[in-house]
């Protein structure tokens, strides 16, 4: 490990359950303080032992030990061609070159004969020619969001309307297709190898369809009835990611600060309804930010605040609400937990407006 390295006098903390080097709430480096004793108890089960070798400012190295026997060795059927998909012709439609190849390299090991292309006019191009195409895979996000309009012209061309297409999106774009594209199937990224293989052999084995012509009747969302500014206060991308994803479920977004600081920053620019701050955060931690937001800001304007912490017990939620928070959830965050602050935060606006 090539980072901060640990002191002596903070060695012993390494190794023991939810124990952190770092322990303050405005800590740099996140965690759960669970891995390495995972790896510890992991280790001694198998006999051995595990140790680390550290200067503050020079980083780790951490060593382990086990004794183990040889065993007989036997293939795994890893990357077995299919009948299937041996020698079935794929395009895959693909800007970034790294992704590319990771693709190319899974259908190749599937026995499929693989052809790459970067952009949509050389893709189109492809089809066009005389050899045929079993399959193309195409990114959704292709060009900075090209791939559904690729789809729709490749479906334009004569003699293509059953040509198989799987798209991979991000998360957030997953199942967001317009009701009359014809896809096979769509994939989350990163695409995983055995979704992929699962679905390239169902595209391959299917023809394509178009969606049903009357989309299915949409479910309300909380926030079509109750819209609400949402600020998130999160320092960890994937935390981050997670929130945005589970209040999403309820039809709302929420702007994102990477610290208190920045939280303090927003509330200056715009007016929230609602603002979940972590508690543990570099810079300003979510406790301190909460105490400068009732210090800055009025009652009559001043947001809900909602503490996101994984310190789950009694007094650390007592502290929370002491800071000028009025409500909690534990982390992990659960869309039910997190659906219950939401309807909590409009209950509380409608007494404010007297409704």
């Amino acid at each position: 490990d090539t980072g901060i390295g640990i002191p002596p006098e903070r060695m012993d903390r390494l190794f023991k359950s939810f124990s952190q080097v770092d322990a303050s709430t405005t800590r740099k480096f996140g965690g759960t303080g669970l891995g390495l004793a995972i790896c510890r108890r992991l280790v001694e089960l198998m006999g051995g032992r595990v140790w680390v070798e550290s200067e503050a400012g020079r980083g780790s190295t951490f060593s382990f030990e086990v004794l183990v026997g040889i065993g007989a060795t036997a293939a795994l059927p890893f990357a077995k061609p299919t009948d299937s998909l041996a020698g079935r012709p794929v395009l895959i439609v693909e800007d970034n070159v790294t992704v590319r190849r990771v693709l190319e390299r899974h259908c190749a090991a599937w026995g499929l004969r693989v052809e790459t292309v970067a952009r949509a006019e050389e893709a189109l191009n492809r089809i066009l020619e005389p050899a045929p195409v079993a399959l193309v895979i195409v990114d959704q996000q292709l060009g900075g969001g090209d791939g559904i309009e690729l789809v729709r012209r490749l479906r334009a061309l004569p003699g293509r309307a059953d040509l198989a297409v799987l798209l991979y999106t991000s998360l957030e774009s997953l199942g967001r297709l317009p009701v009359d594209l014809v896809v096979s199937g769509q994939l989350p990224k990163p695409v995983k190898s055995g979704a992929l293989r699962d679905a390239v052999v169902h595209a391959i084995g299917q023809p394509a369809k178009a969606a049903p012509a009357v989309a299915a009747p949409v479910r309300r969302k909380l926030g079509d009835d109750h819209p609400l500014c949402i600020l998130l206060a999160e320092d960890n991308v994937t935390n981050q990611r997670v929130a945005q994803l589970i209040l999403a479920r309820f039809g709302y977004r929420a702007d994102v600060a990477n610290n208190g600081l920045e939280a303090l920053q927003a509330l200056e620019r715009h007016v929230y309804d609602v603002v979940f701050l972590d508690v543990q955060m570099p810079e300003m931690d979510g406790l301190t930010a909460a105490r400068e937001i009732c210090l800055r800001h009025p009652p009559a304007r001043r947001p809900r605040m909602v503490a996101m912490t994984a310190n789950a017990m009694v007094g650390d939620r007592d502290e929370c609400m002491a800071a000028g928070m009025q409500d909690y959830v534990a982390k992990p965050v659960q869309p039910s937990e997190l659906e219950g602050a939401l309807r909590r935060t409009i209950e509380h606006r409608r007494r404010e407006v007297g409704g």
